[in-house]
């Protein structure tokens, strides 16, 4: 193999190719929020790699690909929850327009003022302590496929997937059959019967 010096014109094309990935991925970014509308759901699906513990037993234990899900709320802004900070508001992810990352569901029936109040909803939920103990507890009730968990240790069970039910059933939408409410999953969200790929 013949090596040979980088020089300066080597640095320069790297970073001008650097620069126009980040421009390309930034428009994706901007044509997928564009096309978003309030009450939309994104599942993420990132690498095994970068997933939290409580994500990577999910994913491992439930043979799941989605382990996280998220409430756009409008104006590129999500309601989602965190292990340290619980629901919080958020950008839309920079990799959203990766479909090998992110999908984007939508219910097509709710009208203008359903999607409002469910953003609104999400909204009010946020700084909301999530629920450590209800996302372990789910794991070994979906395992054995239990309509309820074993446990409920914390008078609020909430988590990604719930905040978005929750917000949801709040305005007379069930987006999951009543046995998957109690463990309801990004999965769940996936497989629901009234949302659609956007």
């Amino acid at each position: 193999m013949i090596w040979r010096k980088r020089d300066a014109r080597d640095t320069k094309w790297s970073w001008i190719a650097v620069l126009l990935r980040r421009l390309t991925g930034e428009l994706q970014r901007r044509a997928v929020i564009a096309e978003m509308l309030e009450a939309d759901i994104v599942l993420a699906k990132p690498p095994t790699l970068r997933l939290s513990p409580v994500a990577l037993l999910y994913r491992l234990l439930l043979r799941v690909q989605y382990v996280h899900s998220m409430l756009y709320v409008g104006d590129g802004k999500m309601v989602h929850t965190t292990s340290g900070e619980g629901v919080v508001i958020a950008p839309v992810p920079k990799g959203v327009y990766r479909e090998d990352s992110y999908t984007v569901l939508r219910a097509p029936h709710l009208t203008l003022e359903q999607r409002e109040l469910i953003a609104i909803e999400g909204l009010n939920i946020v700084g909301t302590k999530l629920d450590h103990a209800g996302l372990i507890t789910n794991i070994p009730a979906r395992m054995l496929r239990l309509r309820k968990p074993f446990l409920k240790l914390e008078k609020t069970r909430l988590w990604c997937s719930k905040l978005i039910l929750q917000a949801y059933s709040k305005n007379g939408v069930e987006l999951v059959p009543p046995d998957k409410v109690e463990n309801v999953t990004s999965e769940d969200l996936r497989d629901s019967k009234i949302l659609e790929l956007v």
